[in-house]
């Protein structure tokens, strides 16, 4: 099961320290909470277990929607899949603006 999560990131909802744009995306589910933020045009994510032992099985991952060069549409870049609580980070590089990002988890 993939639950997908998100958190629209603009420099007005977010904290903007140093360039980056910080956000706390919903919990992903009981057992699990992520973090979501914008460094340039690299979308991040990290995911921590809460209190249940089974939530270090789930992974998650990024997801960017980008904004294109010309202004003409969106698309989506994804990144790797990540265990939760490994201390590694998802992360995913648009090369243009970004617009929005969210997360996934597999339980």
């Amino acid at each position: 099961m993939i639950l997908r999560k998100g958190a629209t990131l603009l420099a007005s909802a977010g904290i903007l320290a140093g360039g980056v744009v910080v956000a706390t995306a919903p919990t992903a589910s009981a057992g699990i909470r992520c973090t979501t933020e914008i460094v340039g045009s690299e979308a991040v994510a990290h995911c921590m277990a809460n209190d249940d032992p089974n939530a270090v099985y789930s992974k998650y991952r990024v997801v960017a929607t980008c904004l294109m060069g010309n202004n003409a549409g969106t698309f989506t870049r994804v990144g790797s899949w990540v265990y939760v609580g490994e201390g590694n980070t998802s992360r995913t590089t648009c090369g243009s603006r970004i617009l929005r990002v969210d997360f996934e988890v597999q339980r």
